[in-house]
């Protein structure tokens, strides 16, 4: 898939995953992005090969908490 192609699915749920963390974390919606860019999580989504854009928003919000909370990041298989 090209990276734009990629990027028109990436950017959806990138927005959701930062409105969740906003309202589960109480912060801003640049604290959120934050909290997500500095993530293993974001730098999994980042790459296309690894697809876990094939996760549910609910699914990658919970293994991004899960990340937070351990400081690992499990990801189902």
């Amino acid at each position: 898939m090209s990276k734009e192609k990629y990027s028109c699915i990436l950017v959806p749920i990138l927005s959701c995953l930062c409105e969740e963390i906003k309202t589960y974390y109480k912060l801003s919606y640049s604290d959120s992005m934050k909290l997500l860019y500095e993530s293993e999580l974001y730098e999994m989504l980042e790459e296309e090969s690894n697809k876990m854009w094939y996760f549910s928003k609910v699914a990658l919000f919970d293994m991004l908490k899960e990340e937070k909370e351990s400081g690992v990041l499990n990801v189902p298989e």
